[in-house]
């Protein structure tokens, strides 16, 4: 269950989920109020097994999208099916949700929702992995 803080939250994006891409799906569309470009601090890579991108923590900026969803309880986990995502700190996810800082276009830092790539997954699988030296997936899949 979400606090009601939890519940306000934006959702930053960086990969299929952004506007025009294969995952952005009907309850996002349906609940998107706006969307601005922003950033975070990490490491993207490619997952090449699935054909996903993949945020790790680092400190390169990561280029994405942040979402103002209403509906969120409903949003989220629609959201987590897609994402491979369980429950907080399960062994099992394979993206974990998080709560990060997210810069927005005009320098605001703001709390955000993202999906992070588990890094058990990396140790596991590390040859279905490569650093995207675009870190963006928009230029990286052109």
């Amino acid at each position: 269950m979400l606090t009601h803080q939890e519940n306000e939250l934006p959702i930053f994006v960086y990969g299929t989920l952004m506007l025009g891409e294969r995952n952005y799906i009907d309850i996002l569309h349906e609940n998107l109020e706006h969307h601005e470009a922003a950033s975070v601090k990490g490491e993207l890579y490619y997952y090449r097994k699935e054909d996903y991108p993949a945020l790790a923590d680092g400190i390169h900026t990561i280029k994405g999208q942040l979402f103002y969803v209403k509906n969120l309880d409903k949003v989220l986990p629609s959201l987590d099916v897609i994402e491979g995502y369980i429950a907080p700190h399960h062994p099992e996810n394979m993206y974990d949700r998080k709560i990060l800082d997210v810069k927005t276009a005009s320098g605001e830092i703001k709390k955000a929702y993202a999906y992070v790539i588990n890094p058990r997954l990396i140790e596991l699988e590390p040859n279905e992995f490569s650093l995207m030296e675009t870190r963006c997936w928009k230029t990286f899949k052109g």
